[in-house]
């Protein structure tokens, strides 16, 4: 378990990140897989297929595609 972010697409990254803000108040305690999962994918409606990797390997984990799978549809149940 860890601090999750809570609001993990690529937009919402880059912009806070970016202009050095991060706010918590969608975060808590969970699997880090529930913002991979939904980060990378993110990357795809942003920017095009091939960017997901980008996301695991910056986080230096391969995917776990059971994981990936379970919080993709936990968030479109959303």
């Amino acid at each position: 378990m860890r601090l999750a972010r809570g609001r993990p697409t690529a937009p919402v990254w880059r912009n806070e990140l970016g202009g050095l803000t991060f706010r918590l108040g969608d975060g808590g305690v969970a699997d880090r897989w529930a913002d991979l999962a939904v980060a990378a994918w993110s990357t795809e409606w942003n920017y095009g297929s091939g960017y997901d990797g980008l996301v695991y390997s910056g986080y230096g984990v391969a995917p776990d595609a059971e994981r990936v799978a379970y919080y993709r549809r936990l968030w479109n149940a959303g």
